[in-house]
């Protein structure tokens, strides 16, 4: 199946042709460099473009369509996730792209501008130059998802002779880049109309939905907080603290015990204390009365 978009894509294409390209040209000639093989926004897209070219080529004979691999290596991964219904058309395309004559034509460079001749990728212009130097129409496909464009893209987008975006959206933020105008065609996106096709189809029929549960009268009470942990019991606790105070009060006095043996002695055992032996020698006993001096033993 064909699209609109691929249809109108290829009627753009020859009418501008014959603008660009001098007479010894294969103006029928169109190629397709992207990024195929590769996966991403820009490879799905171009694989939708490369199916819409092999339908065309099977319904115009004059047509010589081809694609190559462009921008981005191949991932392999990718290749074997591809459905095998794609593969024929791929061969084919890469085929007649293989061909020399395939580059003297309409050649569109399907990737960010980056990578346009002179590419910022190392080994692309070696490999794959696109454009390439035999092109007649160079045509840049790209797009940019916001209101303003990088300036370098601006420089090369302007060395291109036309720039094909997918929307009005991208060719006037593309204008007001400094792209010229009269360069930026609005080319949309590919469709496969073979799987996508509402018109051919009944919409599907869906059960209908449940009826609202009715929402109680009386809101529900929150559940209550939990119980908090069971205080220790108050017999317990004395007991506890008595235990600490008492180990506390225990190596006090043995501490305490301990200086008094270790401490040097003020008073005599015999005369008794600092005190007492003062007031005797006054005169005075321990309570008041007069005291008695006791006569010494003699040795």
């Amino acid at each position: 199946p064909v699209s609109h978009t691929h249809t109108h894509m290829h009627a753009h294409a020859h009418a501008h042709a014959h603008a660009y390209m001098p007479p010894n040209h294969h103006h029928d000639a169109l190629l397709w460099m992207a990024p195929l093989l590769s996966g991403g926004g820009y490879s799905s897209e171009s694989l939708g473009f490369a199916l819409g070219l092999h339908n065309l080529t099977r319904l115009d004979g004059g047509l010589m369509a081809g694609v190559r691999q462009f921008g981005e290596p191949q991932d392999e991964s990718f290749v074997e996730g591809l459905p095998k219904a794609l593969i024929p058309p791929l061969r084919h395309l890469f085929g007649a792209g293989a061909s020399q004559d395939a580059a003297s034509g309409v050649v569109v460079c399907h990737s960010t501008p980056d990578a346009w001749v002179p590419s910022k990728f190392e080994g692309w212009d070696e490999l794959e130059p696109c454009p390439p130097p035999t092109a007649a129409v160079s045509v840049g496909r790209t797009m940019f998802e916001t209101d303003s464009v990088p300036r370098e893209w601006v420089e090369r987008c302007s060395r291109m002779d036309e720039v094909w975006v997918p929307t009005h959206f991208h060719a006037e933020a593309f204008a007001a880049a400094g792209v010229p105008r009269e360069r930026l065609f609005v080319i949309g996106e590919p469709v496969d109309t073979a799987f996508f096709r509402p018109g051919r189809l009944k919409p599907m029929r869906l059960p209908p939905l449940p009826p609202p549960s009715t929402p109680p009268l009386t809101p529900t009470p929150p559940p209550p907080p939990p119980p908090p942990p069971p205080a220790q019991p108050r017999a317990a606790a004395e007991r506890w603290s008595r235990r600490v105070s008492g180990s506390r009060g225990s190596c006090e006095r043995r501490w305490r015990r301990q200086r008094r043996r270790t401490r040097p002695r003020r008073w005599s055992w015999r005369a008794g204390s600092s005190a007492r032996s003062a007031r005797r020698r006054r005169g005075g006993g321990s309570r008041g009365r007069p005291g008695r001096l006791r006569p010494l033993r003699e040795a």
